[in-house]
């Protein structure tokens, strides 16, 4: 596919600032991409780059046929890397960024789930509290409990979810309401900044001008917590609507913090179909959440 080649050359030539460079690169000669370039400008009508003592750089037409030729190229990426896959014997591979308040309570249930179901599927995970890998195509969904308006991602599911504190199964407030008034004395851990449940609790301990004894962001990618016996409490999201007991843990009370509730997200791309792993996946967390309402 020669205008996927030309395509290519014109991303590096931009990145490089240079024909000569872009051809060092590309292991041909300058004059023989310079001729291409002539080639595909002198068929556009356009010039893509403009010609300086230094270098080039894009023209304004440039610009914008770099914007669509950087979308073309990713679709056919996709879809080279799909045909690769089945001609390989492969099933896919779920490539999945996590809010890292999912990390640690759903993410492991939601895995397990989907793999019964998928066993041929393989899984690579990154965290992210946003849609940044989406739009760097690093993944093809995006979980997450802070969902950021952008024009190039949409919602592909979404439920919300409960606030819960859990601590040590011998500690004293095991069952009982947290008081505002106990708080200072607890070491609380919480999810990484830019999460949902994060900022929800940043907002409640501003709200009642709350200082714990210490903030600490829980492990992630982590199936299970060890909380200390005493003053130790992680604020975490569960997805169940009755929630069940963690062992060797006991859960906490915590409306007094009026911490509410947060939205469980599923974001992808706005253009373009879902490879068939993330559909897949898509549809068994939708499965395995409503099982759990």
């Amino acid at each position: 596919m020669r205008h996927l080649r030309i395509y290519r050359a014109i991303q590096l030539i931009n990145r490089e600032g240079s024909i000569r460079k872009a051809a060092e690169s590309l292991m041909i000669s300058p004059s023989a991409l310079n001729r291409s370039v002539l080639a595909f400008e002198e068929e556009l009508g356009v010039d893509i780059f403009e010609r300086l003592p230094s270098g080039v750089r894009l023209s304004v037409p440039g610009e914008l046929l770099l914007r669509l030729s950087d979308e073309h190229l990713s679709r056919m990426d996709d879809y080279f890397s799909l045909i690769s896959e089945m001609q390989g014997g492969q099933a896919g591979t779920l490539r999945l960024s996590v809010s890292g308040d999912l990390t640690e309570t759903l993410l492991p249930d939601a895995l397990r789930s989907f793999r019964n179901r998928h066993p041929g599927l393989g899984v690579e995970i990154e965290e992210g509290e946003t849609a940044a890998g989406l739009l760097q195509r690093k993944v093809d969904l995006a979980l997450v409990t802070w969902p950021q308006t952008e024009p190039e991602v949409e919602v592909a599911l979404s439920q919300p979810a409960h606030i819960i504190g859990r601590v040590h199964a011998q500690h004293p407030q095991v069952g009982a309401t947290l008081a505002l008034s106990d708080l200072p004395d607890h070491r609380l851990l919480v999810p990484p900044i830019g999460s949902g449940l994060r900022v929800a609790i940043d907002q409640a301990l501003r709200r009642f001008r709350l200082r714990p004894a210490d903030l600490s962001v829980y492990p992630r990618l982590l199936p299970s917590l060890d909380l200390a016996p005493l003053a130790e409490m992680q604020i975490a999201v569960d997805w169940r609507s009755h929630c069940p007991t963690p062992p060797g843990l006991g859960l906490v009370d915590l409306s007094p913090l009026r911490l509410g509730r947060v939205q469980i997200t599923a974001l992808k791309r706005a253009e373009g179909s879902l490879p068939r792993p993330a559909d897949l996946f898509l549809s068994a967390l939708h499965r395995f959440l409503e099982a759990a309402a």
